[in-house]
This record gives C-alpha cells, structure tokens and sequence, in this order.
C-alpha cells in the first residue's frame, strides 16, 4: 500500500490526474450500476477525452512501479464499487472499461 500512497504523491502527472478524476467522478459509492456509468461517460464525453481517458487507462494497467494487488486496492479505494456484486475484479473491471472505450473510438 505504501507504493499506492506514492504513486498517488509523488507521482501526479496529466495523466494520473485524469485517470483519477475518471474512476472517482464515474464509479463511486453512489454508483447503482458500473455498465450505465460507462455508457453515460461514454454518451457524455466527447472523442478527445475518450481518448485521454483510455490513454490513462492503458497507462496506469502497464505502470509497474506497483503491484497488480496494489492497483486493485487503489481502485477499490477511489471507487468504493462492490466488484464482487459484478463477478469482476478491479483489474478486470478496468480492462473492460478499456476495450469499451478502444471500441468506441474505433467506430
């Protein structure tokens, strides 16, 4: 957890920023479902923040200055979403954001 608190200090770039505000303005406690918060994001966004948005994504999965364990906690603390309830874990939560996105900016 110590890396996590560090990446989250020390580390704050563009595209930490925006990863961030991403997961914790869309998928928060208040979130009811995690599929309609991504396809309001989706409908909402406008094709350059989609792609910065997937451009974090990509870069927070590849970031190996911390584990895959301690990538899943700072996604279960940003977002406070009950993976389990959807059969996911954080990571692959995350990656399904991630090909969602790629389809639709591919369309």
């Amino acid at each position: 957890m110590e890396n996590v608190e560090k990446w989250n200090e020390y580390d704050w770039n563009h595209w930490k920023k925006i990863f961030v505000n991403f997961i914790g303005s869309y998928f928060n406690m208040d979130t009811d479902n995690i599929y309609v918060a991504l396809n309001e994001y989706i409908e909402e966004s406008d094709l350059k923040d989609k792609i910065e948005t997937l451009n974090s994504i990509k870069k927070f999965l590849s970031y190996d200055k911390i584990s895959s364990l301690e990538k899943e906690d700072l996604l279960r603390e940003e977002t406070m979403i009950f993976y389990e309830g959807y059969g996911l874990s954080p990571l692959e939560w995350l990656t399904y954001i991630e090909i969602r996105l790629e389809e639709e900016i591919n369309k």
